[in-house]
């Protein structure tokens, strides 16, 4: 079963990557159009951002997308090569980088009521959550990984 789950995070992984560069060069086209209309509407009332604020939503979005993606491939080598080699220090790594971000997203997006953020987060925690939740008994701790708390 391990490497199912192994498998299954991979994937995600992978898509998260792929979805930061989409993020990163189309973050304002029609493919992101639901997400972005959701946010706009959150925010000012309407679908779509003010004119005037285009250039900033498409930098916001170029660097999260940029961030998204390099967080995913960081997580991609921690899931590939820690996990594994069934590393628990590694299931440790992307399960605690994975709450601090979704604390932390949330927590902005439900103080500022961006509810929509807050479902597409949902999605993507679920998504990389469960099949991490599967792995964890599937890892154990090594000497190599105790040394590394000392």
């Amino acid at each position: 079963m391990f490497s199912v789950w192994h498998k299954l995070l991979l994937v995600a992984l992978a898509g998260q990557v792929l979805l930061g560069i989409a993020l990163t060069v189309g973050g304002t086209s029609a493919l992101f159009a639901p997400l972005n209309d959701g946010v706009a509407s959150d925010i000012w009332g309407a679908a779509g951002a003010p004119e005037s604020s285009m250039i900033y939503q498409q930098f916001a979005l170029g660097v999260m997308g940029a961030v998204t993606a390099g967080w995913g491939v960081t997580a991609l080598f921690l899931a590939w090569f820690g996990i594994g080699k069934q590393q628990r220090w590694a299931w440790w790594a992307l399960a605690e980088g994975l709450t601090v971000w979704f604390i932390l997203d949330v927590g902005i997006c439900l103080w500022l009521g961006v509810t929509t953020n807050v479902l597409f987060n949902l999605a993507l925690a679920v998504m990389l959550a469960i099949p991490l939740a599967g792995l964890y008994r599937g890892t154990a701790n090594t000497r190599a990984a105790q040394g590394l708390a000392a």
